[in-house]
């Protein structure tokens, strides 16, 4: 939910209401007035820009392995 604005966590699908690039354009919006490549293209964009996002903040991470992988890597 860290992703979805204040004013839509009460939504049904409140992961529709994720703005997916600068426009603030969503899934919802895409929707009702985009189409399904649009929507697909913008999806996609926003996740390799959190993939990124994420990758870059492990590199800079101290610890190689956040706590939960190296207790989870004890049980395999």
């Amino acid at each position: 939910m860290k992703f979805v604005p204040d004013e839509s966590q009460e939504e049904t699908f409140p992961c529709r209401f994720i703005p997916l690039n600068e426009a603030g354009q969503t899934v919802d919006y895409f929707y009702r007035c985009g189409t399904q490549p649009e929507m697909e293209e913008a999806l996609a964009a926003w996740l390799h820009r959190q993939i990124a996002r994420i990758e870059q903040q492990l590199a800079k991470s101290t610890t190689p392995w956040p706590e939960e992988r190296v207790e989870f890597s004890k049980l395999a």
